[in-house]
């Protein structure tokens, strides 16, 4: 699975753990965080332990880890949280190529991936 994209300023605070910590600004599940990152379980928590030491992700009920203030402001200006839906889609398909483009184009029902357009 591709990770999310790194900005600059993310990078400084740990990638892509603090990339979909704020993809989530109400929290998301250690799971959500490895499907977006791709981490295995025991990086995935190793990075999640750094950020919470820095203050920039706390825990919340239900295993949920959520981004605070602090951590938004370390993203940097230049951050934008991952488009949903249909854009999503189309996002990925415009970025993945080969053979991870044409699985997400097939499982999405996508008869030309090059235009995100669904088939009949």
């Amino acid at each position: 699975m591709a990770a999310v994209p790194a900005t600059a300023n993310s990078a400084q605070v740990n990638g892509p753990c603090s990339l979909s910590a704020g993809q989530y600004p109400a929290g998301a599940t250690r799971e959500q965080l490895s499907g977006l990152t791709g981490y295995k379980r025991s990086s995935r928590d190793a990075y999640v332990q750094r950020l919470k030491s820095k203050g920039l992700v706390e825990p919340v009920a239900g295993g949920v880890v959520r981004i605070t203030d602090a951590g938004v402001a370390a993203l940097g200006d230049d951050f934008e949280p991952l488009p949903t839906g249909k854009a999503l889609r189309n996002y990925w398909l415009e970025r993945l190529s080969g053979g991870e483009r044409e699985i997400l184009a097939m499982r999405a029902g996508v008869a030309n991936p090059a235009l995100g357009s669904r088939s009949a």
